[in-house]
């Protein structure tokens, strides 16, 4: 088996060592960033959760208020009815019918 001689030339082994930190600096700045993005995902998925609750909270008090006005309309309508039966009733009852 041959003996093998690696002459290191330490300038190009220092260089390397920078490029490669360089490298490891820009990955570390990558996944520092795709957390962040995660982060502002996350939140901004909050943000549109909330947005949306607090929206059908809303149409559910609308719908609750309009349900109310209709109730109340009813209520309106049948007391109009009883008032037109309760007249037609009294009017009915003073005429006189001849034969």
């Amino acid at each position: 088996m041959a003996n093998v001689t690696i002459y290191l030339d330490q300038e190009a082994a220092l260089d390397a060592a920078s490029k490669y930190n360089k490298e490891a600096e820009a990955f570390q700045d990558q996944e520092s960033r795709v957390s962040d993005m995660e982060s502002d995902l996350s939140e901004f998925e909050g943000d549109a959760a909330t947005a949306a609750k607090d929206t059908l909270e809303r149409m559910q008090l609308c719908m609750n208020e309009l349900a109310s006005c209709i109730l109340v309309h009813s209520g309106m309508i049948q007391s109009a009815v009883g008032s037109f039966v309760d007249t037609d009733q009294i009017a009915a009852s003073s005429i006189t019918i001849v034969k």
